[in-house]
C-alpha cells in the first residue's frame, strides 16, 4: 500500500510498498480496532508537525501520523458498520496510510451526497475540536436539532426535553427560570454554564486555522440562538485578507496580533472580555491576556504556539481578576471520552453540517505524495482554514 513513513525527526517518506495492515477476527464485537478502513482523505494538522519535530512525547514510536481520516469500511468485525460504508473516523496514528485500523467507536457513518470526502476528514479533530472547546470546556448548553436561532423562540419547554438517537440521550434540566441549565449523560457533565445572562466577548486566537474557523461559525450560531448572550467575537489573525475571510465566518471584529498597540486594540472593541479561546500560550500573548482579561474570564488554552514557557509569572494577576484557566487536549483523551464526544456531536452539529447551517473551509487539497508542502503550509501559517491530502 502507499502511505507516508516517519523517519527520525522532521524526515518524512513517501512509500508505495508499506504492509497493508490485517483486520484480526474478534469474538467480541466493537472492541478496539475493530474496522479496516481504505483511506480517501486525510486531516493534516499542526500536532503532527509537532509529532515530526519529536516536541510531543505521548505518540507511540514506530507509527506514522494521522489523526483525521475519511474512507471506506473495506473489513468490520463492528455490527454498527459493513463493508463499504463511508466513514471518517478518530485515530490514534496512520492516518498518512492507504490502509488503517480504526475503532467503530471513534468513527461516524457520512452522507457522501451532502459533503465530500475531502470535506469529512476534517471532521473528526478540526471541527471536534471546536466542538469540545464551546460546549464541554466552555460549558454553553448543548444544541437540539430543532433549535431555531431566527427570534430566540427558544424556552424552557422547548429545552426540557429528552431525545435518544444513536444511544445518546440529550437533557436539558432547568435550575430556575433562567440560562442554567444541567447537561446529564456525557463525560463532561455540564453543571450550569460559566456566563448566566451576562453578555459575553470572545477572543479567538487563530481565528482562521482549521479548529479557529469552526470556533467562529459556532460562536456566531451561538449568537443567533441566543441562550447565552454573546456580544462580541473577536478574531486574531495576522492580515486583512485573513481578518476579512473572519468577519464572513462569524466574526464581529478583529485584530492582529503584530499589532504594537494589540491590548489597546482590544479594550477599544470590549473592555469585558470574559472568554478566551487560546491556541498560542507563551510569550507575549500570555502578558498582554492577562491584561485583556476582565474579572472571572473564562480563559481557554488547548495550544503552545508561543511556546510553553512564561517569564516572571505572578500569579496575583490571575487571583486578583478570579480569571479561570482551563486547559484542554483531545489527542490523550480516554477512548471512553471520544467515544461520547463524537456520540454527542453526531446529534448535535453534523445535521447543521448537512443543511449547511455550518460550512467547510478547505483551504488546498493536495495528493498524499505531496506531504510536504502541506507540512509547510501549516507551518508557516499560511492556510486559511483546513489542509487535507488525498490517496
Amino acid at each position: 500500500m502507499r502511505g507516508v513513513i516517519l523517519k527520525g525527526i522532521n524526515e518524512l517518506i513517501f512509500s508505495e510498498s508499506l504492509t497493508k495492515p490485517t483486520l484480526e477476527k474478534c469474538n467480541i464485537q466493537n472492541q478496539g480496532n475493530d474496522l479496516l478502513l481504505k483511506v480517501l482523505s486525510v486531516g493534516i494538522n499542526r500536532i503532527d508537525l509537532l509529532i515530526k519535530e519529536n516536541k510531543y512525547p505521548k505518540f507511540p514510536m514506530g507509527k506514522s501520523l494521522g489523526l483525521e481520516i475519511s474512507g471506506i469500511v473495506e473489513e468490520s468485525n463492528s455490527n454498527k458498520f459493513k463493508k463499504n460504508d463511508i466513514v471518517c473516523s478518530l485515530l490514534k496514528y496512520n492516518g498518512y496510510n492507504e490502509y488503517v485500523l480504526a475503532s467503530s467507536k471513534h468513527t461516524m457513518k457520512i452522507d457522501p451526497n451532502k459533503i465530500s470526502m475531502v470535506e469529512a476528514a476534517s471532521i473528526p479533530e478540526s471541527f471536534l475540536t471546536a466542538y469540545k472547546l464551546i460546549y464541554y470546556t466552555a460549558r454553553f448548553p448543548l444544541i437540539n436539532n430543532n433549535d431555531q436561532i431566527g427570534g430566540n423562540t427558544e424556552n424552557i419547554d422547548t429545552l426540557n426535553r429528552e431525545e435518544e438517537t444513536n444511544n445518546t440521550i440529550t437533557k436539558y434540566t432547568p435550575v430556575q427560570e433562567n440560562d442554567y441549565y444541567y447537561y446529564k449523560r456525557f463525560n463532561n457533565q455540564i453543571y450550569g454554564n460559566y456566563f448566566g445572562k451576562n453578555e459575553v466577548n470572545v477572543l479567538v486566537y487563530g481565528a482562521l486555522s482549521s479548529v479557529g474557523i469552526n470556533l467562529l461559525q459556532l460562536l456566531n450560531y451561538e449568537k443567533k440562538r441566543n441562550i447565552i448572550s454573546i456580544n462580541k467575537i473577536i478574531a486574531i489573525t495576522s492580515n486583512e485578507t485573513k481578518a476579512k475571510i473572519a468577519m464572513e465566518y462569524g466574526a464581529t471584529d478583529y485584530a492582529f496580533h503584530t499589532d504594537e498597540n494589540f491590548v489597546e486594540t482590544i479594550l477599544n472593541i470590549s473592555k469585558n472580555v470574559n472568554l478566551i479561546f487560546d491556541c498560542v500560550g507563551g510569550g507575549k500573548i500570555f502578558e498582554n491576556n492577562l491584561k485583556i482579561c476582565t474579572n472571572d474570564t473564562v480563559w481557554i488554552l488547548y495550544g503552545l504556539l508561543g511556546g510553553p514557557k512564561v517569564t516572571n509569572f505572578n500569579l496575583a494577576h490571575l487571583l486578583t481578576k478570579r480569571i479561570l484557566l482551563l486547559t484542554s487536549t483531545l489527542y490523550d483523551r480516554s477512548d471512553n471520552y471520544k467515544e461520547e464526544l463524537i456520540h454527542s456531536f453526531q446529534h448535535h452539529i453534523l445535521p447543521l453540517i448537512y443543511n449547511n447551517t455550518l460550512k467547510f473551509c478547505i483551504h488546498k487539497a493536495l495528493p498524499i505524495e505531496q506531504i510536504e508542502e502541506a507540512h509547510t503550509i501549516i507551518k508557516n501559517n499560511l492556510n486559511i482554514g483546513k489542509v487535507v491530502c488525498k490517496f
